[in-house]
């Protein structure tokens, strides 16, 4: 038996533990870095922004604070498709604690858009 068939004999043995497919899990994934990356733009944008509001000198770091909080809003808006797509594909739908904590998440950075 030569080397290249032991591998492919090898990959075809290991199975998944989630019992998804791979685009799935990479939906999954794609949906929870979103996630993250509002929760990390809205935190640091929104502190950059209140910390310098009062300081007239720092009008670069409130623009910085504005486009990372823009950044939110994009990461927010693609985290609510990519839900409605993880709940529609996963035969498992992901916790609820952790789906409503995205939407809580999403729906802040949203509606905290406009007051700026």
């Amino acid at each position: 038996m030569s080397k290249k068939s032991r591998q492919r004999q090898r990959l075809t043995v290991i199975k998944r533990e989630t019992g998804e497919t791979r685009s799935v899990d990479g939906l999954t994934v794609a949906w929870m870095m979103t996630v993250m990356t509002t929760v990390v733009c809205g935190v640091v944008g929104g502190a950059i922004v209140l910390a310098t509001r009062d300081n007239p000198a720092a009008e670069r770091a409130r623009t910085f604070g504005a486009l990372l909080h823009f950044s939110a809003f994009v990461a927010a808006v693609v985290s609510l498709v990519l839900l409605a797509a993880v709940l529609k594909f996963r035969q498992q739908a992901p916790p609820a604690a952790i789906t409503w904590f995205a939407v809580i998440a999403a729906m802040v950075v949203i509606g905290t858009t406009f007051l700026y």
